[in-house]
């Protein structure tokens, strides 16, 4: 019956530890401590690497900020593609109204109000969609917030 580990063949003839943690009493003092460390003990070739928690910090927020951009470009790119399709319906909403807004305009109706119509038309639709987006993005994010 396996235990499931798996250890390479060489690394089982090296003798001595493999690993040390040494925690410093000052928390400012763990940076020097380390290059400390590297310096009495990697003469000539690497024998030690150490590492530090706020080295750690730094590449755990490097990487959040490299995800936080990486989902802003998507963002943005979903927002420019969102924007295209809502002015296509608009004009083909248009083109397919054509017989409406020739009676409109055939009633006295000013070419002016006959665009404020249309506009006005898009933006409550663009407004009630923005909302409604909002509020089920704020939903789910919540959701998933919680359930992680």
């Amino acid at each position: 019956r396996s235990s499931g580990v798996v250890v390479s063949p060489p690394a089982l003839d090296k003798q001595g530890y493999s690993s040390v943690t040494i925690i410093a009493e000052d928390g400012d003092a763990g940076q020097h401590l380390a290059n400390a460390t590297e310096a009495r003990f990697n003469t000539g070739e690497e024998v030690v690497r150490t590492s530090s928690f706020g080295g750690l910090n730094q590449r755990v927020g490097s990487l959040f900020s490299t995800l936080n951009l990486v989902l802003l470009g998507i963002g943005s790119i979903s927002l420019v593609v969102a924007g295209v399709s809502i002015l296509n319906i608009m004009l083909m909403s248009t083109i397919e109204r054509r017989s409406e807004i020739g009676v409109l305009r055939a009633v006295g109706v000013r070419r002016q109000d006959v665009l404020r119509m249309i506009l006005t038309e898009a933006t409550l639709l663009g407004l009630i969609g923005g909302a409604v987006g909002a509020a089920l993005s704020a939903l789910i994010g919540a959701v998933l917030y919680n359930a992680l």
